[in-house]
């Protein structure tokens, strides 16, 4: 067997023994990526913006409700730390449906649905409990699915509006 077939060779046993070990299964980036919006949930109801703070990559940039836009963790928690000393902080976030769509083995687009109550206006008055969607692109750096960018949405239904039936994001 001459130098390149045994190189061939080893090649191909070396890819069917690493392989399974070396990469998840999408299976498992799936889930990977749900324990991620899990410990979203739990941060925020917690109101630990350390553990928030820390689902995001360093580039990452987050851009909230109200069409802010935070860059990094720490402008992400300081931010995130200032509306849960008030607003947030007897506010209640569940997680409903989400959606996971791999754009490439290590980025994936995900769609979470949530709802929010507890929450409080500026001048402390009380909120109806209300729902929203989150648009999240996530990387797997190092083994580890973290969100590098982040839209978040309310859902309003416009009544009279053409699309007022049309149902939220699943």
């Amino acid at each position: 067997m001459n130098t390149l077939a045994r190189l061939i060779l080893a090649s191909a046993v070396a890819a069917s023994v690493i392989s399974p070990i070396a990469s998840a299964s999408p299976r498992d980036d799936e889930q990977a990526i749900r324990q991620v919006e899990a410990r979203w949930e739990d941060a925020w109801n917690r109101h630990d913006m350390d553990a928030l703070a820390g689902l995001f990559t360093d580039d990452a940039a987050f851009v909230q409700v109200n069409g802010r836009r935070w860059d990094g963790p720490a402008e992400i928690k300081k931010n995130h730390a200032l509306v849960h000393a008030m607003m947030f902080k007897e506010s209640v976030w569940t997680n409903h449906d989400t959606d996971i769509r791999f754009l490439a083995p290590e980025v994936a687009v995900v769609h979470q649905t949530w709802g929010l109550k507890g929450d409080r206006n500026p001048d402390g008055s009380p909120r109806q409990p209300r729902e929203g969607i989150f648009t999240q692109v996530f990387v797997k750096r190092d083994g580890k699915w973290m969100i590098t960018a982040a839209q978040n949405t309310n859902i309003a239904i416009v009544p009279g509006s053409p699309v007022a039936g049309s149902a939220p994001a699943k």
